[in-house]
């Protein structure tokens, strides 16, 4: 790809995130966080399948990143704000967020290094992707059966 083609597609991800993060902080306000997290953790698993079996014409593989981005990726920076403070109430939020946000940079720190290495091994991006949309598929399980922020006293 050229320099041209690579500068398009990163305005456009800017500015699917940008609108993302409004939409999901609009999901967020409106339907609640499991519903958010259900949304989210979707979309970038559908996102993930996709692009490990892509085949198709160019407009499907940017929908498919583009419905990860709208809906996934913001969660992780509106996503974690919002379950410190249904989870220990908005009195403590402020200690606990800045550890949240620290935890949260570890993914993004270790992911280029898996997906490198991952390639390097097998030759192919599709199995580790597959393997995340599982670990996706795991979170939404585990959101509809376990999740329970109740951290808060009463």
């Amino acid at each position: 790809y050229t320099a041209a083609f690579a500068s398009l597609c990163a305005a456009i991800e800017n500015a699917v995130m940008a609108a993302g993060k409004i939409a999901v902080g609009r999901i967020l306000d409106k339907k609640g966080l499991k519903t958010a997290l259900y949304l989210s953790y979707s979309a970038t698993a559908i996102s993930m399948v996709g692009l490990a079996f892509f085949r198709a014409p160019l407009p499907l593989f940017l929908f498919l990143i583009n419905l990860g981005l709208f809906f996934g990726c913001p969660l992780g920076t509106v996503g974690g704000v919002a379950a410190t403070k249904e989870a220990a109430g908005e009195e403590n939020m402020q200690e606990l967020v800045g550890i949240f946000a620290c935890c949260m940079t570890i993914g993004p720190m270790i992911m280029p290094i898996l997906l490198g290495n991952a390639y390097d091994f097998l030759g192919s991006y599709s199995p580790l992707l597959l393997a995340l949309a599982a670990i996706q598929a795991v979170y939404i399980f585990f959101i509809s059966r376990v999740f329970k922020l109740q951290l808060k006293e009463e």
